[in-house]
């Protein structure tokens, strides 16, 4: 439900600031000050002399506008210690505490009247098939610009929509998360697959989400505890999805991503003949031919019979594998839905 949130707090008297070691300074010339800056590492730990950690918590104040500037990374690695776990309603009491606890280290204010001035509306969802295969299917069906957004996309692990107000985006959780050591070994050990997709809707300044979720008034961590606010979430996740991602199914189309996904699985199965078979495998699943035209132009072109089997063979099992694309669609509409 939550991942990405950060907080502004006005009005904020310097006394308020407490004396820590991890405050930064910035001072003028003149020896002012102008900021003070601190970072709270979460889970952290020494590795040699490598610092290991999976999220932080970020304080910037301003002592000539008098405001503090909340950041969390990661909502679910501060509660559960890994980003691979979902923030429910029920965790939102035990989210405010851990925050508060942190944030008090540094400064006396109450963080759940702070005003939010982004909100990563996020949840995780473990599908039938790979994170990867759902990320290609909608960067197949979209366009490089949207919606009044620009796409970004990276090689079935990544796929945004983003302007200066939100980022709509799927992630491969399993392929982004082995980056981080810690979140790597949290893979292993929990044995943790490839089917983790990860939904978010990055609401990225106060008046987005005013807008998003139809607020006079800034919201606040609090507030978040609400049936309005939960239901609202929600709606945000189906509305953002049916507006960007709308299937239209063409049996017909062959594009580039259907090509290299078919012709790296041909190499990893195929070897030498993967071209050859990327190229009938396509004809066929796009239905350009059927297996008893492949038949009569393998027989037509001299093909030996025992070689004709082996490639009929050969397509049965692939066809009888294929993922049809309405299937997987589907699937993941359900789950925004139900979620």
């Amino acid at each position: 439900m939550l991942d990405t949130l950060k907080f502004n707090a006005e009005n904020i008297q310097a006394e308020a600031l407490k004396q820590h070691e991890d405050w930064l300074t910035e001072t003028t010339s003149e020896g002012e000050l102008v900021k003070q800056r601190a970072t709270v590492f979460l889970n952290a730990h020494k590795d040699k002399d490598k610092l290991l950690y999976n999220g932080t918590i970020r304080l910037e104040y301003n002592h000539q506008q008098q405001f503090l500037n909340v950041g969390l990374s990661s909502a679910p690695v501060l509660l559960f210690g890994t980003s691979f776990k979902t923030v429910q309603r029920s965790d939102l009491q035990r989210l405010q505490e851990e925050l508060q606890h942190h944030v008090t280290n540094f400064a006396d204010i109450d963080i759940s009247t702070t005003k939010l001035c982004r909100l990563d509306n996020s949840t995780l969802y473990g599908m039938d098939c790979l994170a990867s295969k759902y990320i290609m299917l909608l960067d197949d069906m979209t366009r490089n610009r949207q919606q009044h957004a620009q796409k970004k996309y990276f090689e079935g692990e990544t796929l945004e929509f983003y302007n200066r107000q939100r980022t709509i985006g799927f992630y491969d959780k399993h392929a982004k998360n082995q980056k981080n050591q810690l979140e790597s070994t949290y893979i292993q050990q929990h044995g943790i697959q490839s089917n983790e997709l990860r939904y978010e809707i990055q609401n990225k300044k106060s008046r987005s989400i005013k807008q998003a979720f139809k607020l006079v008034e800034p919201l606040t961590l609090k507030q978040l505890d609400t049936d309005y606010m939960q239901a609202a979430l929600h709606k945000q996740r189906i509305k953002e999805f049916n507006k960007h991602f709308q299937f239209v199914q063409d049996e017909k189309k062959v594009t580039l991503t259907d090509f290299l996904n078919t012709s790296i699985f041909m190499k990893e199965k195929h070897r030498r003949t993967a071209l050859d078979k990327t190229l009938w495998f396509l004809a066929l699943q796009k239905n350009f031919i059927d297996l008893t035209e492949l038949k009569a132009i393998m027989q037509a072109s001299g093909y030996s019979k025992q070689a004709v089997y082996r490639r009929m063979k050969a397509m049965k099992e692939l066809l009888s594998h294929d993922i049809d694309k309405t299937q997987l669609y589907e699937e993941l509409k359900a789950k925004i839905e139900a979620a």
